[in-house]
């Protein structure tokens, strides 16, 4: 992804990144395609709208990936540290 970003192939490293969400669903790469468009964006002014609207769509699926995530671990409620049983 970064040598095809260097390249200025930024299509092309969104692609593969996107390949890597159908394997891991990770939030971490959906942040990588907002880094890439946003690079896109600083280095191709006349795409400029399209990539960081793109940007920004890639980190509010990062965010709702994050969501799904933390509601499926455990819970740190101030009331419930140190309640462990003790023997």
């Amino acid at each position: 992804m970064m040598e095809l970003q260097k390249e200025g192939r930024y299509d092309k490293a969104v692609q593969v990144v996107q390949s890597w969400i159908d394997v891991s669903h990770d939030g971490l790469m959906y942040e990588q395609i907002a880094f890439v468009y946003i690079a896109k964006a600083y280095k191709k002014p006349a795409n400029r709208d399209e990539s960081i609207r793109r940007a920004e769509e890639s980190l509010q699926k990062a965010l709702s990936s994050f969501d799904r995530k933390s509601q499926n671990e455990l819970s740190l409620e101030p009331f419930e540290i140190g309640g462990g049983k003790s023997a």
